[in-house]
C-alpha cells in the first residue's frame, strides 16, 4: 500500500495578525496533487486539523473543499484524528455519516482503541486511531486509577490492542502525542502545563509504523524509523524558517515499510534579515522574494522614523522588527536615577536619560538642537493655555 502521512494543518491560524487561509489553500492544493501523482491508497492526517476549538468559517470551508476533493473526487480514503488544538465534538460532528464517503474521522478515544482495516495483495492492514485526549478523560473512560499523565494514558489504551493482532497482521498507529526525544519548535502549544506530557517510545512496540502529529518538524524519534512525525505542511514560526516542509510517503509490502519525504512549497516563505535600514531597502532591488514573510533585525544605532512603513514599501509582508541596541546599565544612567528620585529634573535631562537607555548612546550634537527646539515649542503651547 502507498500511504501519505501528514499532520498539523492548523487551518484558521493567524500569523502576526495575518490570516493564513490562502497560504494553507496553496499548500493543500499541492497535497491533493501529491496524492494523485503517487497514486496513494490512503491519506492519514494525525491531528490539529484546525488551529483552535472554534475555527473561522473560511477554515471550515477550506477543510470541506479539500476533503471532498480527496475522498469524493479522487476516491482516496482518509483516516483523520483530532489533536490538542481541535474541539473533539465539533470536529467529530457527522463522523458516522462521513464513513460512507471514505472519511474515517476519530475525535474521541474509545474504550477499545478504534481500528480500520484496509487490504492489498499482501493481506490486511490495520490502522489504529488514537485521537488526542487529556489524561483525566482517559482515566474516566477506562476506569484505571493509575492513569495520571499522557504516558500512562497511552500505555493503558495500547494495552487493549491484542498482541496477536500486532504480531500476525500489519498494523499502523495514528496518534497525536509528544513522544520523548522529539524536537519541537516555537509554534507548538504545550500539551500540559504541569508536566511535559511526553510518552515513552517503548509504548509502540509491535506497530509497523507510528504516524504522529503535534511536533511541527518532520522527524523520526529515538533513532527508530518506525516512529515518525510528518511535521506541519507550513512554517508556523520563524524558528522553522530553515525547515523543508513536506508530507511523508509510506510504501508497505508484506514485510517492509519504506518512507520518503515529498517537499511542499510555500506561497510566502519565512525569512529573517539583519542589517541597517538603508542597506536592507537597497538590497530589495535585487531580492527575488520580496513578498516573503519577514522578521527583520535592524542594526541602526540612531533613531529611525517609521521603520515599518519604510520597509513595507519594498517588503510588503514585513511582520516583525526588532533592534540590536546595547542595554544601558543603571550606572550608565545617572540622570535617569535622578529622575526617579526627584520631580524637579528638567525635561531635557529626562529625555537625555531616556534616549541613552533606548539608543545605547548619548544625545549627539546634531540631535540636541532639535530636542531644545521641541521642548521650547511644547513649553510655549503650555504657557498659552
Amino acid at each position: 500500500m502507498r500511504i501519505i502521512h501528514t499532520a498539523d494543518w492548523h487551518l484558521g491560524r493567524l500569523f502576526y495578525g495575518i490570516h493564513l487561509t490562502e497560504d494553507q489553500s496553496y499548500v493543500l492544493d499541492q497535497l491533493v496533487e501529491v496524492l494523485q501523482d503517487t497514486r496513494a491508497d490512503l491519506l492519514i492526517v494525525a491531528g490539529d486539523i484546525y488551529d483552535r476549538a472554534v475555527p473561522p468559517p473560511d477554515a471550515v470551508t477550506l477543510l470541506d473543499q479539500t476533503l471532498s476533493r480527496i475522498a469524493l473526487d479522487c476516491r482516496i480514503p482518509v483516516v483523520m484524528i483530532s489533536g490538542n488544538h481541535d474541539s473533539a465534538d465539533r470536529l467529530g460532528f457527522g463522523s458516522r455519516l462521513l464513513k460512507s464517503g471514505g472519511l474515517q474521522l476519530f475525535s474521541t478515544p474509545s474504550h477499545d482503541i478504534a481500528r480500520v482495516t484496509f487490504g492489498d495483495q499482501h493481506g490486511p492492514l490495520d490502522v489504529y486511531a488514537l485521537p488526542y485526549a487529556e489524561p483525566p478523560s482517559i482515566r474516566q473512560l477506562t476506569d484505571v486509577e493509575t492513569v495520571v499523565d499522557h504516558d500512562s494514558a497511552t500505555r493503558t489504551l495500547l494495552e487493549r490492542v491484542h498482541p496477536m493482532n500486532l504480531n500476525s497482521r500489519r498494523s499502523i498507529l495514528v496518534a497525536h502525542l509528544m513522544v520523548q526525544g522529539g524536537i519541537g519548535s516555537e509554534s507548538e502549544r504545550p500539551l500540559n502545563v504541569r508536566e511535559d506530557g511526553s510518552v515513552s517510545p517503548t509504548r509502540f512496540r509491535g506497530f509497523r509504523y507510528v504516524a504522529l502529529g503535534h511536533l511541527h518538524r518532520c522527524q523520526t524519534v529515538a533513532n527508530d524509523p518506525r516512529i515518525c512525525y510528518a511535521g506541519s505542511p507550513m512554517k508556523y514560526s520563524f524558528s522553522e524558517r530553515n525547515d523543508q516542509k513536506s508530507v511523508t510517503l509510506l510504501e508497505i509490502d508484506a514485510d517492509q515499510v519504506t518512507s520518503q519525504q515529498i517537499p511542499l512549497s510555500a506561497k510566502h516563505d519565512l525569512r529573517q534579515l539583519t542589517g541597517n535600514l538603508a542597506e536592507l531597502i537597497a538590497a530589495a532591488t535585487d531580492d527575488p522574494s520580496t513578498t516573503d514573510y519577514l522578521k527583520i533585525t535592524l542594526t541602526d544605532s540612531g533613531p529611525i522614523l517609521d521603520p515599518m512603513g519604510q520597509l513595507r514599501r519594498v517588503y510588503p509582508n514585513t511582520l516583525h522588527i526588532e533592534r540590536t541596541l546595547p542595554l544601558a546599565t543603571a550606572t550608565d544612567l545617572p540622570s535617569l536615577e535622578l529622575a526617579q528620585r526627584s520631580e524637579s529634573i528638567g525635561d531635557r535631562q529626562l529625555f537625555e536619560a531616556f534616549y541613552q537607555q533606548v539608543a545605547g548612546s548619548k544625545l549627539d550634537d546634531e540631535l540636541a538642537p532639535l530636542l531644545d527646539a521641541a521642548i521650547e515649542e511644547v513649553q510655549a503651547i503650555e504657557a498659552e493655555r
